[in-house]
């Protein structure tokens, strides 16, 4: 889901994502990959920031580079289970971990015509997570003056590392593959 408000050069943006994966962990060892471990994540990501548009073309380049500034909240769930090859199961509790990050990167918009638009954006994050970054790109199709379709490609990396001993917390994982979207303007 993802909400923007503008007014002139100045905006808002709201942007939230949940993700639900599930995946066998692999494994050589002897004794480790008899348990067929299985690992279930979830995570809610949400972020908001307010942007600055430090450029805007003319005439027949309406291009747009803007700046942002904001926080981006990562909530995390991971439970590991196992089944033996007797088919006896066992479930691990779920270890949550969450945390806001400052963020803060720039966008463009880039006309190839009078309905086709390249996008970009880049972001950098951190203090709660050690260093997260996120670049994106796409094309927007403009199919009438309110309605928009879109695709492209999102990477996200994040690395959390927190403590130590039995007290550290270690998370680090990335996001990588083509994404799809449809937008109402009014």
């Amino acid at each position: 889901m993802h909400f923007e408000g503008r007014k002139d050069r100045a905006g808002l943006d709201f942007d939230v994502m949940y993700t639900s994966l599930g995946a066998p962990v692999a494994s050589n060892a002897p004794l480790v990959g008899q348990l067929g471990l299985k690992a279930d994540v979830r995570q809610l990501f949400a972020l908001g920031f307010v942007f600055y548009r430090v450029a805007s073309g003319r005439g027949d380049n309406p291009a747009t580079l803007d700046l942002l500034a904001g926080a981006r909240y990562n909530g995390t769930r991971t439970r590991l289970t196992a089944q033996t090859g007797a088919g006896n199961e066992y479930g691990g509790q779920s270890q949550d971990l969450s945390w806001v990050d400052a963020v803060t990167g720039m966008r463009f918009r880039a006309p190839l015509g009078s309905r086709v638009t390249l996008l970009g954006r880049g972001d950098v994050a951190g203090f709660g997570s050690r260093l997260t970054w996120n670049l994106e790109g796409g094309l927007a199709i403009m199919a009438s003056r309110r309605w928009t379709f879109g695709a492209g490609w999102r990477h996200m990396d994040i690395d959390y590392d927190k403590g130590s001993g039995s007290d550290r917390r270690l998370f680090a994982i990335s996001y990588d593959g083509p994404r799809v979207w449809l937008a109402y303007s009014w």
